[in-house]
């Protein structure tokens, strides 16, 4: 049997409700769920290499109903005010329970999945930032900047312009 005579769709769901109408699809590609993985990751890891929660809940639902619905939320993910205005949309979708909505209606294995793979990646960037490779990759990249030889050090403390360097040498230093 060939994979055409399998006759295999990819489908829409429509939920209808009293408020709204969405479609949902029922599977998306493998590429398209790295992207979500990506653009979740980025969304929630901040400059400290931090993740908050709650943060992670407003991203993934969010991009999940972007990527998995025919409701259009680039004018929200394009903002310039982007972290207001999706954080408003989060809390209009969690009370009108769009969320609870859609998610029931991508089958249980599909949102599994995609769920998992989210969370498995935010574990594995901790896991990586905290083993002994990212945290002398992230001292490397810390002090990269930082001109430490002697010599140089001496010559610019001639100049009393850069005594503030000197201070600035200590801080970074501890």
């Amino acid at each position: 049997m060939t994979v055409e005579e399998l006759s295999l769709k990819n489908e829409k769901m429509t939920i209808t409700s009293q408020k709204y109408k969405i479609k949902v699809k029922q599977y998306l590609p493998l590429e398209e769920k790295f992207k979500i993985i990506n653009e979740v990751a980025q969304l929630v890891i901040d400059e400290r290499d931090f993740v908050n929660l709650l943060n992670l809940e407003v991203w993934r639902n969010l991009t999940l109903i972007r990527h998995y619905t025919d409701v259009d939320l680039e004018e929200y993910f394009n903002s310039d005010n982007i972290e207001d205005k999706c954080k408003e949309l989060y809390d209009l979708f969690f009370v009108n329970n769009v969320f609870d909505d859609v998610f029931k209606n991508i089958p249980v294995n599909e949102f599994k999945q995609i769920t998992e793979m989210i969370e498995n990646t935010i574990h594995e960037f901790y896991k990586y930032r905290n083993s002994i490779k990212g945290i002398l990759e992230a001292v490397s990249a810390d002090y990269s900047n930082l001109d430490l030889d002697a010599s140089a050090i001496q010559e610019k403390l001639k100049d009393p312009d850069n005594v503030g360097f000197l201070k600035e040498v200590m801080d970074k230093l501890g």
